[in-house]
């Protein structure tokens, strides 16, 4: 079964851990220069960071936001209510159901076939 629970302060030695992998590593910064950007936004309204899990133990690491929030340029030309459903079903992901999360919020469910 699959969870998604928020990032606290508690996972920053297990992601770091993942950050030195090399399949993980290549897309983002060293461990310490990362975790300072989670720690920095962990509280914030405006990004949702997780750690997913299967059967209760950590797999990986998401995070939800509005795409144009941080005004980065390569979202300018999506809408404001972009997210990632696409990639997903890029992936061979299908859109199954949206639900509320452990904590109300609504969460949009993909399915792999």
């Amino acid at each position: 079964m699959y969870s998604f629970r928020k990032i606290t302060p508690a996972d920053e030695a297990m992601f770091k851990h993942w950050i030195i992998h090399p399949h993980i590593g290549g897309w983002w910064k060293d461990g310490d220069t990362e975790w300072g950007l989670v720690a920095e936004d962990i509280d914030s309204p405006h990004i949702d960071m997780r750690i997913a899990q299967a059967d209760g133990h950590p797999i990986g690491f998401i995070q939800d936001y509005n795409a144009h929030h941080w005004g980065m340029p390569q979202y300018a030309v999506f809408p404001p209510d972009t997210r990632a459903i696409r990639a997903y079903e890029k992936a061979g992901f299908r859109p199954d159901k949206i639900t509320a999360c452990e904590d109300g919020d609504p969460v949009h469910v993909m399915v792999y076939p």
